[in-house]
């Protein structure tokens, strides 16, 4: 469903909170939902890596509109290809590092990402890049990258780095998968 709102909606502060909402339907405790009509959290929220211990923490929650809009500007200025190329990673790394609610941040980083190549530069519209991060050999690389780059001043290089090792590789597995359906296509199988 989250996709599916993407591809018909424009990237704005409002759509943004409903593709959140769509995310994380049913899935929220009650602790990590947000107040009504509040489009980002109302506290401090913890973040935890993969086996749920806490690596950092989320921006001051009284910053994030402000931070959200800063994001938003950033998403409709006018890019070069050449900025359209890492455009993707540094919204994803930037909501990451933002964490503007309580669960949900990876997901909605990811799709975040996908929406913005999906509207402003669709060939580099890579669902794979989700995968790969929920692929439990690259979790903790995504999740180093993250801290990595946190601990250098947010120097984003490390993260961009691991995406870009991420993309290569997952692309190589999309070529061969499609290569072996074409060849088994052609295939007579008694």
């Amino acid at each position: 469903m989250g996709y599916d709102y993407v591809k018909r909606n424009d990237i704005t502060e409002e759509n943004i909170y409903e593709l959140y909402k769509i995310l994380s339907k049913n899935s929220l405790e009650e602790n990590e939902k947000l107040k009504s009509n509040n489009y980002y959290r109302h506290d401090d929220v913890n973040i935890v890596n993969s086996v749920r211990i806490v690596v950092d923490r989320g921006v001051d929650h009284a910053l994030i509109p402000k931070l959200i809009k800063d994001l938003i500007d950033y998403i409709h200025k006018d890019k070069t290809y050449e900025e359209h190329l890492i455009a993707s990673h540094v919204i994803h790394y930037y909501l990451v590092f933002l964490h503007p609610y309580f669960d949900f941040n990876g997901r909605m980083a990811r799709v975040l990402s996908f929406w913005y190549n999906y509207k402003y530069v669709r060939t580099l519209s890579l669902l794979l890049v989700s995968e790969a991060i929920n692929n439990n050999v690259y979790k903790n690389g995504y999740y180093n990258a993250i801290a990595n780059s946190k601990q250098m001043e947010n120097d984003i290089t490390y993260f961009l780095e691991f995406m870009g090792s991420i993309i290569l590789k997952y692309s190589k597995v999309y070529i061969n998968f499609y290569s072996i359906l074409e060849k088994l296509k052609g295939a007579e199988f008694f």
